[in-house]
């Protein structure tokens, strides 16, 4: 009898072991998807979220680890995203009745069907915000380059229609922001000579008949680089140069002394 007793406490231990081991596990895998920024069971956010950006990036991320046939059913009340193969996965939001918004009620990141890169849910206009970062750095992003950006980094495979638009947007509204910041050039200069009495800043233009004057080239000397120059530097100038990223191009030369 004690040595059957003896067998019954060992696998009774063995059995909460297993069971600390699981509980465990799942800790650890909540704890990594939250470290990823993906949503988790009870999180609440306000409504209208849904249709923030960030909620869009993982949503498209979302379907790009789940089937290419997940659909998401919208009741006004409920929304969930279902799966139409055998895996676990499984995510439902509902109302929440005293926030207004919305809270995440069942959530299971479990995954058995291997990942699929398609997504109803980038649009041009989710993917003109992508490539606006991307053009920041790099003006002359081509169609190879955009498509292997959203492939890698948001793990999405755009049609070649899709991609284009969403390039153009994007490229669209960089280059006009870049060519409105030379509008403003002269309200920049004015603010040196207001603030730095004796610096320089002269502008000089190339005029067009009955068109706006298009830039030609700028010179800025602070009045303490001068003092500078004057009181520490040998009476030798050098030059230093580099070519200019933006999407207008350029040069940029320093006086080095």
């Amino acid at each position: 009898m004690p040595g059957k007793e003896v067998q019954k406490a060992k696998a009774k231990a063995r059995k909460a072991a297993k069971e600390k081991a699981k509980v465990q596990a799942a800790k650890e895998a909540n704890e990594s998807e939250k470290a990823k920024g993906v949503v988790e069971t009870n999180e609440a956010f306000p409504e209208g979220d849904k249709n923030n950006e960030g909620h869009t990036t993982n949503e498209v991320e979302a379907q790009a680890n789940t089937a290419e046939n997940a659909k998401c059913e919208n009741e006004g009340e409920k929304i969930g995203e279902t799966e139409k193969h055998d895996c676990p996965w499984l995510i439902y939001c509902a109302k929440n009745s005293r926030s207004g918004g919305y809270q995440i009620k069942t959530y299971n990141h479990t995954h058995t069907y291997g990942r699929e890169f398609g997504s109803n849910m980038a649009d041009q206009h989710w993917v003109a915000k992508k490539l606006e970062k991307r053009l920041l750095s790099q003006p002359r992003l081509t169609h190879a380059e955009a498509w292997d950006h959203m492939k890698v980094d948001y793990n999405v495979i755009l049609s070649d229609k899709m991609l284009y638009r969403g390039l153009r947007m994007a490229r669209k509204k960089y280059v006009g922001n870049e060519k409105a910041q030379y509008g403003k050039l002269r309200d920049y200069l004015n603010e040196i000579h207001r603030s730095n009495e004796g610096s320089s800043a002269l502008l000089a233009v190339e005029p067009i008949p009955q068109s706006p004057s298009l830039f030609d080239k700028l010179y800025i000397c602070l009045n303490g680089c001068k003092r500078g120059f004057k009181a520490g530097c040998r009476p030798l100038i050098g030059l230093d140069g580099c070519f200019l990223k933006g999407f207008y191009g350029g040069q940029l030369l320093s006086a080095v002394g």
